[in-house]
């Protein structure tokens, strides 16, 4: 599944492989191929820590684990703040999804602390987005990046939706059903890029002594031609895992 070559992570699956460039989570997986099809430009599942976190980070701190790449940023001692990402490999199950990967990410804190600002950022060359169009995701709506939506940069996903026709495959990345939403994030006004990106953003908050602050997101690869009635599907099954500790 997953091996460690100094600071890069390869992960290599059944249907699909990539590598992770631990000295920078931002990027998350890249250099994607699923059955041998290269994805390019798709970078999926990073995380973008305050670099002091990731300054202070030695080597030794990430391993790999069965299906499991664990990676710790941070030292309680110098930052006030401890952060561990997970990268879990998920098993096909042609019922509901091709193959997938879930994203853990936890802090942790030995005092009363101020969490620094963070977030998760999946970015794919732009093409045909969507998000569900109500909550049972019965119908699902084309998200633009040029701003002809003007609430976009207000809406909160549970869900989004990209698709490879070339590939007959469709990407889905959740987010689970706490306080937490995926939101879209747009590009400068001049911007000339033609990069979609969104994540799971967190403001600023505090977290107390004790208390751990956790996140999930899973994405799936689905078959094109059944992607929005399973990815709705997927998305239920998700919403029946215990939701992680706070």
């Amino acid at each position: 599944m997953w091996t460690i070559h100094g600071q890069q992570a390869q992960l290599q699956t059944i249907n699909f492989s990539g590598t992770l460039d631990l000295a920078v989570p931002a990027a998350g997986l890249k250099d994607l191929c699923f059955s041998e099809q290269p994805l390019p430009s798709v970078q999926l599942l990073g995380v973008s820590l305050a670099q002091k976190l990731v300054d202070v980070s030695q080597i030794s701190n990430h391993y790999a684990r069965d299906n499991c790449l664990v990676a710790s940023y941070g030292d309680v001692l110098k930052t006030d703040c401890h952060a561990q990402l997970q990268w879990r490999c998920l098993d096909p199950r042609p019922e509901l999804w091709l193959g997938g990967l879930e994203l853990i990410v936890s802090f942790e804190a030995p005092l009363l602390t101020q969490l620094p600002e963070w977030r998760t950022t999946s970015e794919i060359p732009e093409r045909l987005i969507l998000s569900p169009g109500n909550v049972d995701a019965l119908t699902w709506n084309p998200i633009s990046r040029h701003g002809d939506d003007p609430t976009l940069d207000e809406d909160r996903f549970r869900m989004i939706l990209c698709r490879f026709p070339e590939h007959n495959l469709s990407y889905l990345e959740m987010v689970h059903c706490q306080e937490s939403w995926l939101k879209v994030f747009l590009p400068a006004a001049n911007s000339a890029t033609e990069i979609m990106r969104w994540g799971l953003q967190m403001s600023d908050d505090n977290l107390e002594k004790g208390v751990i602050l956790r996140r999930v997101l899973r994405g799936v690869f689905l078959p094109l031609e059944q992607d929005e009635v399973l990815a709705r599907e997927a998305y239920q099954h998700f919403l029946t895992v215990a939701p992680p500790l706070n």
